[in-house]
């Protein structure tokens, strides 16, 4: 400790700057982090753990998780406690500690080193007039990292705005970091000398999933690999709820196409991907819609039919009690089977029941029934 206040009190005004604005870096770097645990995540997991009903939870357990619940949940371990036992299993604020460190460390090499050539710099500009050779290359590195921890920054802080943070994106900008200045120098000499610098910068300021397409293409045209480009339209865009960035979130997470995203757990998605709940139970129900009726999407939503949750809602009127929901229901069904051009409006029927009777569309309708709910939420903390 003595040592270090030595040294401390031997730096001039200029390294003085230059260590202060490496600490206000990383204060920087993780303070998105630290404020979504303080104060983001504690409401994220609230509306998570305190929407639903015993009921709908025991169903969930029976349909996503094959439990037997008349004889697992016994005693004190009712199931909204197993629910947010294992919600802090997923996404504890403990799940959050190794990559923050992690991130912590690889941001100081980053950012200590780029320090420590800059002052490496003004030392040779203060005695010989002029820096080093080497130090362009010196110079390609630091613009590389600085362009990578300016989109690290960016994406953090969209993180906080959007309260969808989770601990794969604090591990995904570490290896953003962890990668930057490798990416940004093997790149960086598609560009002329005078271009080289801010080249590695901007390279550094683009998203991992971009530069890593780029570099495999720039790969194989080194390499003379021959090959035939291929156009992929993803159909998770067909979906009405999801966007271009919703999609790469999907992607990223292994859901590459509709059908998973119809079968997935919802709860456990909501979790991984750090949306809103209600969010997620509409590209589910969507998904779901679609896995039925793939060509067919467009015309139900003419109807007003926009995802099995609707299915739901129609196919109960059809067997409900009051003549005056079933005469509706009836008109629809009607208006289903005119739009689609079937001889009969028993298929439409038929279609109807097939989506309503789905164990993942009954989920959704219990999670969404709140005045079915008779028990209260308690306040588990």
């Amino acid at each position: 400790m003595r040592e270090w206040f030595s040294y401390l009190m031997k730096l001039d005004e200029l390294q003085w700057t230059v260590l202060l604005i490496a600490l206000l870096a990383l204060l920087m770097l993780v303070l998105p982090t630290v404020l979504f645990l303080v104060t983001e995540w504690r409401i994220r997991k609230k509306r998570l753990t305190e929407m639903f009903s015993d009921k709908a939870l025991r169903y969930y357990y029976e349909t996503f998780q094959y439990v037997n619940v008349s004889t697992h949940f016994s005693g004190q371990m009712t199931p909204k406690r197993k629910f947010l036992t294992e919600y802090h299993k997923l996404d504890g604020k403990e799940n959050y500690i190794f990559p923050v460190l992690l991130l912590l460390l690889t941001a100081s090499a980053g950012v200590f080193a780029c320090s420590k050539i800059v002052g490496d710099w003004v030392d040779d500009l203060g005695r010989t007039g002029q820096v080093s050779e080497a130090s362009f290359v010196y110079a390609q590195a630091v613009a590389a990292f600085c362009g990578a921890y300016c989109w690290v920054l960016y994406d953090h802080l969209e993180h906080l705005r959007r309260w969808d943070f989770t601990a794969q994106d604090v591990y995904a900008t570490a290896h953003r970091l962890f990668i930057a200045v490798p990416i940004g120098l093997a790149l960086g000499y598609v560009f002329t000398d005078a271009m080289s610098v801010p080249g590695a910068f901007l390279i550094g300021a683009f998203p991992t999933r971009i530069l890593r397409t780029y570099s495999k293409q720039l790969a194989e045209r080194f390499l003379n690999i021959d090959r035939t480009p291929v156009e992929v339209h993803s159909r998770l865009l067909l979906l009405q709820s999801v966007g271009q960035q919703h999609e790469e979130r999907f992607n990223d997470l292994g859901y590459l196409n509709v059908t998973q995203l119809a079968w997935v757990n919802p709860l456990e998605l909501c979790i991984r991907t750090g949306y809103e709940i209600n969010f997620i139970f509409e590209v589910v129900s969507e998904a779901l819609m679609w896995v039925y009726v793939p060509t067919e999407m467009e015309k139900f939503r003419r109807c007003g039919v926009r995802s099995v949750y609707e299915v739901k809602c129609i196919y109960d009127d059809l067997n409900s009690k009051h003549e005056r929901d079933r005469m509706q229901a009836e008109c629809v069904c009607s208006e289903l089977q005119n739009a689609m051009g079937y001889a009969s409006v028993d298929t439409v029927k038929y279609l109807l029941w097939m989506m309503a009777a789905d164990p993942h569309t009954e989920f959704i309708w219990m999670a969404w029934q709140r005045g079915d709910c008779d028990e209260t939420n308690e306040a588990l903390q």
